[in-house]
């Protein structure tokens, strides 16, 4: 073994007697893991997490209320709904590149200093949205900038919540976090409309500015530590930072099978929801009122098949289920070949949703494959393909339902992902081994 390997092997050493084998300090580790799922109670035992969380619904929240403003706005002023579609993906887009590129910051700096300066940034860029006259050109710029800013605040704190969270108590966090995020859409939308209906739409990024504020300020005084990433060696170029982020998760059949089966479910299941509108419209015969509520039915199936895998399951059986559930959640689309009413509809992706709990396990068994330095660009890879996927879902999906029909469009989507997913469950994942630092790149 070389000096320099037994250098990094002593400081990663010294850094887990320190905080522990994850970062954390030792006096908040949970006793030995059992084959029982953590409790929410232990979850919300610790006090950081119950401020992120907290900090994290009411981001959310502002962000849906600052979507829908943003799209009031701009068709007011332009009178375009490709202009007005083109704002909205503002809103997403610079996940594609930002997401891999600056995701790495995390695993640069201390994760408290990211989350605080990142919120502070983004709530300064959201204020200026709320000057009367701004140009739509102007204001779209400031949303991709402010956008431009999440990978790495998101990815800090994605990187963070193991700390904070080991052993099944982060994965019931996870499943929180996502019953609290697609809760935080449904009542965002809701909350956003009502803003924009009383007091316009740049009250609804005034909203926004300020629970960044918020998440900025409980970040710098909630998280007791700093929670660097302890890096075993000297950073890297830029660039060789974000190649790293991808050989670390696609560069090993471990975390790339994950990744896949991740990224094909969100291609799969969001195609009824782009659709949601003409087969509403066609089949359902419905109007504005009854879109809305198919849109509801798959955030609250993952609502509660979240909530319940995460939190009444046993770890063992959590992991076991996660494949057959990835297989079977694409499997109730498939009944869209039948011109279901509305209601049967709404059941259909109640029922889709309930097994897209399978995400749960599987960012737990993904964590598990990640070097402690390298979350941050581990997340930003993975969220960057969760845009790319769902964007290439959404396109095949609109072409199909314009050449063939909604109801086939949908339903081609649920047999493609049963088939896909069929074989992305029977291919073999290595064992996990404890995450260690990543190796010094070769030069």
């Amino acid at each position: 073994m070389s000096r320099r390997e037994n250098q990094a092997r002593t400081d990663r050493t010294g850094t887990d007697q320190q905080h522990g084998a994850r970062g954390a300090p030792l006096a908040h580790r949970p006793e030995a893991a059992t084959d029982r799922s953590a409790t929410y109670r232990q979850v919300f035992a610790s006090r950081e997490y119950r401020y992120l969380v907290t900090s994290h619904a009411v981001s959310l929240l502002g962000d849906q209320a600052l979507r829908v403003g943003l799209a009031l706005l701009v068709y007011h002023d332009s009178s375009s709904p490709l202009l007005t579609a083109f704002a909205y993906s503002l809103t997403f887009l610079p996940w594609v590149v930002a997401g891999p590129a600056l995701s790495g910051y995390a695993d640069r700096l201390p994760r408290r200093t990211v989350l605080f300066a990142g919120n502070l940034a983004r709530a300064v860029v959201v204020a200026l949205m709320t000057i009367p006259g701004l140009p739509v050109p102007v204001l779209l710029a400031l949303v991709f900038l402010a956008e431009a800013i999440a990978p790495p605040v998101d990815a800090a704190g994605f990187a963070v919540l193991p700390d904070l969270l080991e052993g099944d108590r982060y994965v019931v966090g996870v499943s929180l976090n996502q019953g609290i995020t697609q809760g935080s859409q449904i009542l965002g939308f809701g909350l956003g409309g009502a803003i924009v209906a009383q007091v316009g739409p740049r009250a609804a990024f005034g909203a926004d500015a300020a629970s960044f504020l918020v998440a900025a300020l409980v970040a710098r005084f909630a998280l007791r530590h700093p929670y660097p990433p302890a890096r075993a060696e000297g950073l890297t170029s830029f660039w060789a930072d974000t190649r790293e982020g991808f050989r670390v998760v696609l560069g090993r059949r471990g975390p790339r099978t994950l990744l896949l089966i991740a990224w094909w479910g969100a291609a799969v299941l969001l195609v009824p929801e782009a659709l949601a509108a003409p087969f509403v419209a066609r089949i359902a015969h419905g109007g504005e009122t009854a879109t809305g509520w198919l849109l509801t039915a798959l955030p609250a199936g993952m609502i509660v098949g979240m909530l319940v895998l995460g939190r009444f399951v046993r770890p063992s059986v959590r992991n076991r289920v996660m494949r057959p559930l990835a297989v079977v959640s694409a499997v109730p689309l498939i009944g869209f070949a039948f011109h279901p009413s509305l209601a049967v509809a709404m059941l259909l992706l109640v029922l889709s949703g309930m097994a897209w709990s399978f995400q749960v396990p599987l960012q737990g068994m993904f964590i598990e494959f990640i070097p402690h330095d390298a979350r941050g660009r581990a997340f930003g890879v993975a969220a960057a393909g969760i845009q790319v996927w769902q964007g290439l879902g959404i396109l095949a999906g609109g072409a199909l339902a314009q050449i063939f029909g909604v109801t086939t469009a949908i339903t081609a989507a649920g047999i493609t992902g049963v088939l896909v997913m069929l074989g992305l469950a029977m291919v073999r994942t290595p064992a996990v081994t404890p995450a260690s630092p990543l190796p010094a790149p070769v030069t």
